[in-house]
């Protein structure tokens, strides 16, 4: 009788398990060891703040279905001292058609983007940091410690017609490549169409002051009004995503947990406002 009843249990757990659609899903590795530091100096951002903020991390993504990567790259959320929206960020200007700095990712990696999921109007608005297969090849490998970097500065693209972003910071496969993209900036939701934002060429991002003065951020030092330069505190984490399987390429992504939460201090020059 013993018997029967142990086997009932079983069946009744395997049940279970099938009833409330538990099933092996795709893991993808966290940023580790994620660090703000300025840029210039490669030193840790002091609370009374910087222009030339970084933060750069671990990452170890070589996932694999069928033989083929099923990676896509990170999303950057930040949010703000005292409140509980996670916002993800973008790069400039996240159209692609009219910014040509930026890798067309549906056409140059057509079997790690389809273009019919990711169309081109909206790509850079879908993953904060994508990657392609030869990044993930070279550069997310085990051991190579600060291999993903990201700044925030609007003229951090290097500035000529043919540069690919995001791009390898260095050659190929050796010690000190990195994925790099520059230009981070807010969601595009919260500056597009803007008069102080994506209609002002002068916009900023994080460094500009009437960026916080509408989004109703208090700085840490300086006048809310802006009338003087001012330090705000923006806490950052990132996640990696990418494709459960190599037959599911589309935006039903797969994340991993977030990485630990840094914070950066964005000195905001009195001259930005109102520009």
């Amino acid at each position: 009788m013993t018997n029967y009843r142990i086997i009932i249990f079983f069946v009744f757990i395997l049940f279970f398990i099938n009833s409330c659609g538990i099933e092996n899903s795709m893991y993808f590795q966290e940023p580790r060891n994620v660090s703000a530091y300025i840029k210039s100096t490669i030193n840790p951002i002091p609370t009374t703040g910087t222009d030339s903020a970084a933060i750069k991390f671990y990452g170890y993504n070589q996932e694999k279905d069928s033989g083929n990567y099923v990676f896509a790259g990170y999303d950057v959320y930040y949010y703000f001292p005292g409140s509980s929206t996670k916002r993800r960020a973008n790069v400039l200007n996240p159209v692609l058609p009219s910014n040509t700095k930026l890798i067309n990712f549906p056409v140059s990696s057509p079997v790690q983007f389809p273009a019919p999921y990711f169309p081109e109007s909206n790509f850079y608005q879908v993953i904060t940091i994508p990657v392609n297969d030869s990044m993930i090849s070279n550069i997310l490998t085990q051991g190579a410690n600060d291999n993903v970097r990201f700044t925030f500065g609007k003229d951090d693209i290097i500035a000529t017609a043919d540069y690919s972003n995001p791009s390898n910071g260095g050659i190929s496969g050796e010690a000190g490549s990195y994925v790099y993209l520059g230009s981070i900036f807010p969601a595009y939701s919260e500056y597009k169409d803007r008069t102080w934002g994506s209609n002002d060429t002068a916009f900023e991002g994080f460094y500009d002051i009437d960026y916080y003065i509408n989004m109703g951020i208090s700085p840490v030092t300086g006048n809310p009004d802006g009338s003087v330069d001012c330090v705000y505190k923006v806490f950052f984490y990132i996640i990696a995503k990418g494709f459960n399987t190599d037959y599911e390429r589309n935006q039903n992504f797969v994340e991993s947990i977030p990485s630990s939460v840094v914070e950066v201090y964005f000195l905001a020059r009195a001259a930005s406002k109102n520009h």
